[in-house]
């Protein structure tokens, strides 16, 4: 099994793998914890209730994604700390109005968009403004943060949401039967819980905050930094790309359709998306700092593109021919069919993690346009794949054409960035096949198996294969091996020395 190349870049060394794993770990936690208490919760709720829930949820992430009309994403760039503590403030000021126009359309147009998404308790719709305002002042705190380099804040933040959202969803069970009401109030509390365990250690940041904001400050970054928010709507398209198969599974079939798929991203998208987002987070920050140096950024984007092949991509298509298998053991009967959509949808979830860290080349070679092209070229293939699906009358059909479709787009947009970072195309399908090949091998034996007496053990066999790959995959990378040790022998240096 070919191990990669040994020649990294420097920016990809111990500062980037120590705030990687510092969030990594805390989203580890935060989803163990999402993992073990989900069990108990799908048993306390059921599909049609999952599915309002989400589609609650999706409606208030259309909001967020505008709420402050891109300028978080201009947080990491400014030189001086004051200029973007300005944005920060910026920022909140815009998600607080966002919050209340979001108020007036749902209060204004309760019934209409309640009829065409299958709601029988339109009141529920009322929460989506209540969300936007606190997710809203997530995304920007998460980036804010960032910036600041407090990466074990955020790690901590990340794990107080997770057990108090678990907590209240399970508390509020007890009061509302089944309702998707739990659901929601336990997705409130824990965002709101997430913002405060940012802020336990101290209110500096706050205070500087106040410091720094002033409308001279406010008129001359806003037009300095206006090429964010001149294409608001490409963040509009892009999340309305992520929501779209979940409100177009509830508009076109059921919301307890749109329940399965919900378990689904909640139990296989969203930890992805979260370590995707720590990893991202951590390689945008220093992406950001060496593109004002002007140096070369291809050898770190390649490597960490090959680094998710390995490490996330190829196991996940081993596992996938099990994870199906365990939704309606670990769930519950009725959540059986969410284990079939794994199957259909796994690639997309992979190729959509591989593409979120090399995101942030859209925004340093100022590339909000071709985003916003790439962004409503997908959108257009989801709903072109799902209205297919109605039209036949099969859920399954939909998500089987949606998955081929955005995986190959997103695939050649993953290239595509690279190539704007100096990575050549040639490099880019090279590292692609050669990182698959051996975990496509391992599929290989696995479909073999499946005609065998022995399919019986095809759980033992997917979890000794995928962990025997990751460690000679581990142990033949001498760069990620050696940074491994460090990080390990320097924690244990300050367990002893805290001892």
């Amino acid at each position: 099994m070919d191990a990669m190349t040994t020649t990294a870049a420097p920016a990809i060394g111990g500062s980037f793998f120590k705030n990687t794993m510092t969030l990594l770990g805390g989203n580890i936690v935060a989803r163990i914890i999402t993992f073990a208490l989900a069990p108990v919760i799908t048993r306390l709720y059921g599909p049609q209730a999952f599915g309002v829930f989400a589609i609650v949820v999706s409606l208030a992430e259309l909001f967020i994604a505008v709420s402050s009309l891109r300028y978080n994403n201009a947080i990491l760039l400014p030189e001086e700390k004051q200029d973007a503590d300005t944005l920060v403030a910026l920022c909140l000021l815009l998600v607080l109005g966002t919050s209340f126009v979001s108020l007036a359309v749902f209060v204004g147009f309760q019934s209409p968009i309640a009829a065409l998404l299958n709601f029988e308790n339109q009141k529920l719709l009322l929460f989506v403004p209540a969300i936007v305002l606190i997710g809203g002042l997530q995304q920007v705190t998460d980036i804010w943060f960032l910036r600041l380099k407090k990466f074990n804040r955020l790690a901590v933040s990340k794990i107080s949401g997770a057990t108090t959202d678990r907590i209240s969803t399970i508390g509020a069970a007890f009061l509302l039967t089944n309702s998707p009401g739990g659901l929601v109030l336990g997705r409130i509390v824990g965002t709101v819980s997430s913002l405060a365990a940012l802020f336990v250690a101290g209110l500096q940041p706050l205070k500087d905050l106040a410091k720094a904001a002033s409308r001279e400050r406010f008129r001359f970054l806003s037009r300095r930094y206006i090429v964010f928010p001149k294409f608001i709507e490409d963040a509009f398209v892009q999340r309305a790309s992520v929501q779209a198969p979940l409100l177009l599974l509830g508009a076109f079939f059921s919301p307890a359709a749109a329940g399965m798929y919900a378990l689904t991203q909640r139990i296989l998208g969203e930890p992805m998306t979260l370590i995707g987002d720590s990893l991202g987070r951590s390689f945008s920050q220093k992406a950001s700092e060496h593109f004002r140096k002007g140096e070369n950024m291809a050898p770190d984007a390649m490597r960490l593109y090959r680094y998710i092949l390995l490490f996330i991509a190829g196991p996940m298509l081993i596992l996938s021919f099990i994870l199906a298998d365990l939704f309606g053991i670990v769930f519950g009967a009725e959540w059986r069919e969410a284990g079939d959509y794994v199957k259909l949808v796994l690639p997309v979830f992979v190729a959509v993690f591989a593409v979120r860290p090399m995101s942030i080349f859209y925004d340093l070679f100022e590339k909000q346009k071709e985003r916003l092209f790439h962004n409503t070229i997908s959108l257009g293939v989801i709903c072109c794949s799902f209205a297919a699906g109605y039209a036949a009358g099969s859920p399954n059909l939909a998500l089987i054409l949606y998955a081929v479709s955005v995986t190959l787009l997103t695939l050649l947009r993953t290239g595509w960035l690279m190539a704007l970072a100096g990575s050549a195309w040639k490099d880019f399908w090279r590292a692609t096949v050669k990182d698959l090949l051996w975990p496509l091998c391992i599929v290989g034996s696995v479909l073999i198996l499946q005609t065998t007496p022995w399919s019986r053990y095809l759980i033992i066999y997917c979890l000794a294969a995928t962990l025997l790959y990751l460690a000679v995959i581990f142990r033949n990378d001498k760069v990620m091996w050696k940074q491994f040790k460090d990080y390990y022998h320097a924690g244990i240096s300050k367990l002893k020395n805290s001892l």
